[in-house]
């Protein structure tokens, strides 16, 4: 089977990736790899078959599904995958993010980073508290891309700066949040 063929296997197999591995006999990491890069990896296959970071972000996922169980698995709804966001409440788009906690060598200043394409609504993010923890009661911020700037593709968080701030949510409201939000996306309140 060439990529395409074998992409489109997975997809139309409702993402198992054990028949998928089965049928074109692909090592499976390597299979992962091209799944992976193509973006249709499904959340549990990262969580199971995928890098660290992919797992990391994978259980990020899975963990905003569990909090936001009304949000809707974007690339189960378009069956592809679409790299802009992950999930949909409404007509609200959303990015899952996770990051480790970095540090800076010889110094104490820790802080995280995360990446965004802005074409989403809203970020959330799951922030590593302690090096080590991973999703360990991590850190949970909502951001919507409005107050991020226009072409901004990084987001540097620190600890005492005002992602963390003023941006942070408790994990019981993050469905509140996104519902109220998605409410105004809908009657158009919002861009």
């Amino acid at each position: 089977m060439k990529r395409q063929e074998i992409i489109a296997f997975y997809v139309d197999n409702d993402y198992d990736f054990v028949l998928t591995q089965n049928e074109t006999r692909m090592p499976a990491f390597r299979l992962q790899i091209l799944l992976a890069k193509a973006g249709v990896l499904k959340i549990q296959d990262k969580i199971n078959y995928g890098t660290k970071a992919q797992k990391l972000g994978g259980l990020a996922e899975q963990r905003f599904h569990e909090l936001v169980p009304k949000a809707i698995d974007a690339n189960k709804l378009f069956k592809k995958n679409y790299p802009g966001y992950d999930f949909v409440v409404g007509n609200l788009t959303i990015d899952v993010k996770f990051s480790s906690i970095y540090s800076r060598k010889n110094t104490e200043y820790e802080y995280w980073g995360v990446k965004t394409s802005g074409c989403q609504d809203c970020l959330v993010v799951f922030l590593e508290r302690n090096a080590g923890d991973e999703m360990n009661d991590p850190y949970i911020l909502f951001i919507p891309m409005s107050f991020i700037d226009e072409g901004q593709r990084n987001i540097h968080i620190s600890r005492n700066g005002v992602w963390l701030k003023e941006f942070a949510v408790d994990p019981d409201e993050l469905a509140r949040i996104i519902d109220d939000y998605a409410e105004l996306k809908g009657s158009g309140d919002i861009a």
